[in-house]
């Protein structure tokens, strides 16, 4: 008769272990750079891979529509407030004196000509944010909801620079490790303000709530959070593209 053959306590204990760590090294979130993209204008762009998306690390610096046509810039406060018409800006400094790059803003109505990309890209829907915010860790019950969402998890880190002094206030743990190299550009307000350089990093999405407003998503210098809300249309954000699928 064959003995039957049992599994020792600490060969058990080793063997679980091993499965444990196999399943979840597969578990773990797919973060890497991925390479570079162009725009029409020659801006060349990291990409990198978030989960099946793949990201610009840097945003948008267009002043073209990815069929050569200029955006038409207004500086200019009270004609900001007024346009309905696709339109960009260039971020002012709160300190006049700070020679930081400044960030290229757009209102919606760029955003909504789905020509502000370069071609095979696209401003990310109100969709393709909730796909990357679940991938860096947002809880399922938070994902629809509106507001500051993920308090004390910390995820925000994952996506934000941690280069030193771009943040009003130097975090230790903003790891970037996603790549994703958030920074804190501010944005303009629909009567023509600049607001938060330092302080809050703001993108737009490509989906429309209603007439007036469309959904954005920001992140905060002193709140751990992802922040999904909506933005008067003719308000200047940044811009991140997502390559089609």
């Amino acid at each position: 008769m064959f003995k039957k053959y049992e599994r020792k306590p600490f060969q058990l204990k080793t063997f679980l272990l091993f499965v444990f760590a196999w399943s979840s090294l597969f578990a773990l979130p797919s973060f890497s750079q991925t390479g570079f993209v162009k725009d029409i204008e020659g801006n060349t762009y990291k990409t990198i891979q978030i989960g099946n998306q793949i990201w610009m690390a840097e945003n948008l610096k267009a002043t073209k529509y990815n069929d050569g046509t200029k955006i038409p810039v207004i500086q200019d406060p009270a004609n900001w407030l007024t346009t309905k018409e696709s339109a960009l800006c260039f971020s002012q400094t709160q300190n006049s004196s700070d020679s930081e790059k400044k960030e290229i803003l757009y209102n919606w109505f760029a955003v909504s000509s789905e020509k502000l990309c370069p071609m095979g890209w696209h401003v990310p829907s109100d969709q393709d944010w909730i796909i990357l915010e679940k991938e860096v860790g947002l809880a399922g019950d938070l994902i629809q909801t509106v507001g500051a969402r993920g308090w004390g998890s910390k995820i925000d880190g994952k996506l934000k620079s941690a280069e030193k002094g771009l943040w009003q206030v130097d975090r230790d743990y903003y790891s970037n490790e996603t790549g994703f190299t958030a920074v804190p550009g501010g944005y303009r307000t629909h009567t023509g303000t600049f607001q938060f350089q330092k302080q809050f990093a703001y993108w737009w999405s490509s989906s429309s709530e209603s007439e007036n407003f469309a959904w954005k998503r920001n992140l905060s210098y002193y709140r751990d959070i992802i922040n999904r809300n909506t933005m008067l249309k003719n308000s200047g954000l940044c811009v991140r593209c997502i390559q089609d699928q």
